[in-house]
């Protein structure tokens, strides 16, 4: 019933990508101006600046290049560095899931497809921003998910204890990260690198 709205294919739209570039420039502009006018010697400005180039531009040709496509034989998926193929019998199911608040900006709604393994695989740019109505375009998926992985497709016993456990694992992760934990690790980290830099201006004044 479903195979005639096939092939599907989700991308970054122009919008988002266009927001992409301001954040990263403007955020690259303002750290390269702090370091350009600090007494860091050459060679270090020389390669922060470089390596801010460098991961600057594999973060935007990288995010250029991340794709879903769906067809009559399965899911293909591009993360920026690789795209993986996934067969309609070597998946149980797809599922919407809610971003933890606190994770920056960005979708608060994302896909994943999930293998009889119990491993989840993010679906790129099937999600609220991209797709303003995702949960009714995964509905779709998920019918096409039962109508092409074939008649005799019987799900795994243990699948389901799998996909549980990962889930379990995930969730006590996001709940790490959402928390006051990364509060604590970011204001360590900032004082190392405070601490880093008056111990250079005492070294390289003596």
């Amino acid at each position: 019933m479903y195979e005639s709205s096939l092939p599907r294919e989700y991308r970054h739209g122009r919008s988002g990508s266009v927001a992409v570039w301001i954040g990263l420039c403007g955020g690259a502009a303002l750290l390269l101006f702090q370091l350009w006018t600090s007494s860091w010697p050459g060679w270090v400005k020389v390669l922060v600046t470089g390596l801010l180039l460098v991961g600057g531009g594999w973060i935007l040709v990288g995010r250029q290049r991340q794709f879903t496509r769906v067809d009559l034989e399965g899911i293909s998926r591009a993360n920026g560095m690789r795209t993986q193929r996934l067969a309609w019998n070597d998946l149980h199911d797809i599922r919407t899931m809610a971003v933890p608040q606190g994770q920056g900006p960005g979708p608060t709604t994302v896909t994943y497809a999930y293998r009889t393994d119990g491993s989840r695989l993010l679906l790129p740019c099937v999600d609220d921003v991209e797709l303003p109505a995702v949960e009714q375009e995964v509905l779709v998926l998920r019918s096409l998910l039962v109508e092409l992985r074939g008649a005799d497709w019987a799900p795994d016993p243990q699948a389901r204890s799998r996909i549980a456990r990962q889930e379990a694992g995930w969730d006590t992760m996001s709940r790490w990260s959402s928390g006051w934990r990364p509060v604590v690790v970011g204001i360590v980290f900032a004082v190392l690198i405070v601490v880093g830099t008056v111990l250079f201006g005492i070294l390289n004044k003596s």
